[in-house]
């Protein structure tokens, strides 16, 4: 009997320290994830950080070579970030464009224009479909005397059919005749439909003077990389190149001396 109860006990204490390794072990486990998700917090954290002084660089930079007399008004979110307006900023500056088209008014526009004035020359039209936007830009180009230098034209969003498919896209009739030295595509939103962007190649690529260049935002969206593997196969002679931008961005260009496509 007291070997019974001997043998017992002993599986009893067995069977304690197994349950306690085992939740040693579990706890082990949790504190490593603990750790590691600690780790990746203050990671992200940090990253966030370093994005936000980066742009604030970028901000200041754009403050200082732009005459403006007021702030710009609110960037990144849906608008356009610090580092693209620097980036279509300093094209405008240094290549002196005379027709700016834009898909999408906003920040840009403001920044754009502004360019326009610097330059002594030069003009933007803005393809905008939603009228609220389009007042605002308006509005904020009055203020800053620059509505001779830029045009917001009312584009709504209509049906286009582009090798076979429908797309929604604006209706540009309204933009005036002519070759276009610059395109800035930050429209239409993407919830509009699957490749959204895509009829800026037929409707604007083949617009473009020679040596004149595209500049796509968004480029980390995954949305966009239809559109952009399209653009490679519709227009094969254009340079591409990639832009450091917090949303990612790419530029088309058209070669100097190149026929239409």
């Amino acid at each position: 009997m007291q070997y019974y109860l001997d043998f017992l006990t002993l599986l009893v204490l067995l069977g304690v320290l197994l349950l306690l390794s085992y939740c040693f072990y579990k706890i082990k486990r949790i504190d490593t994830h603990v750790f590691e998700l600690l780790f990746q917090v203050r990671k992200i954290q940090h990253t966030d950080l370093v994005d936000i002084f980066q742009q604030h660089q970028h901000l200041s930079t754009l403050d200082h070579e732009l005459s403006l007399s007021h702030p710009l008004p609110p960037t990144r979110g849906w608008a356009a970030s610090p580092d693209f307006l620097l980036t279509i900023a300093r094209h405008a500056h240094d290549a002196k464009p005379m027709r700016i088209v834009e898909c999408s008014s906003g920040v840009s526009t403001l920044v754009l224009a502004s360019c326009m004035r610097d330059n002594g020359q030069g003009h933007v039209y803005s393809l905008e479909h939603d009228e609220a936007y389009a007042r605002m830009t308006e509005a904020n180009l009055e203020r800053e005397g620059l509505s001779q230098w830029a045009t917001v034209l009312r584009a709504p969003l209509t049906d286009h059919k582009i090798g076979g498919k429908r797309f929604s896209w604006y209706d540009d009739k309204v933009l005036p005749e002519g070759n276009i030295d610059m395109v800035v595509i930050d429209g239409p939103p993407h919830l509009v439909g699957d490749m959204a962007r895509y009829p800026a190649g037929e409707r604007l690529f083949k617009r473009l003077s020679n040596g004149g260049v595209v500049f796509a935002d968004d480029a980390h969206r995954p949305e966009e990389v239809p559109t952009f593997e399209a653009w490679r196969r519709d227009f094969p002679t254009f340079e591409e190149a990639y832009r450091h931008c917090e949303k990612g961005c790419i530029s088309f260009t058209k070669p100097p001396r190149a026929e239409q496509v």
